[in-house]
């Protein structure tokens, strides 16, 4: 993996938001906001996978298309680089891997800092809400 130290604090980062990790806002329960699980990396990963929006729109292709076989109940989160750094944590491109936008936030954020990232993303596509 290398470090993404060259990108700018105001890169976009992209990552798919299950379901699960939505939940309704506390000032408008019709709106739908970002849990503060959803930047929580899986069990067997060293980070959190996010995807560099800007290689994405390098090639032509919006946010929604890391939503490519999932339903309208999920959404994509946006981050940026500086909301990571502001957390001391770092974003590295992973080599290998067939997604060329692909890259994690390492080290593996604990639950301060995933809610703390969840509380800064935005919603680059919004997933159906109310279902």
């Amino acid at each position: 993996m290398a470090a993404c130290e060259a990108i700018p604090e105001d890169a976009r980062l992209w990552r798919r938001v299950s379901p699960i990790s939505q939940a309704p806002s506390v000032d408008d329960p019709s709106d739908v906001v970002v849990r503060g699980d959803a930047f929580r990396a899986r069990p067997s990963e060293d980070g959190t996978s996010v995807d560099l929006a800007a290689v994405h729109e390098a090639a032509n292709r919006s946010a929604i298309a890391l939503l490519d076989g999932m339903d309208d109940t999920w959404g994509v989160a946006e981050i940026t680089m500086k909301h990571c750094r502001d957390l001391e944590c770092h974003v590295v491109k992973t080599s290998g891997d067939p997604n060329d936008a692909h890259a994690e936030v390492i080290p593996r954020p604990n639950k301060r800092v995933s809610r703390e990232l969840s509380l800064a993303a935005t919603w680059a596509v919004k997933p159906r809400w109310p279902r």
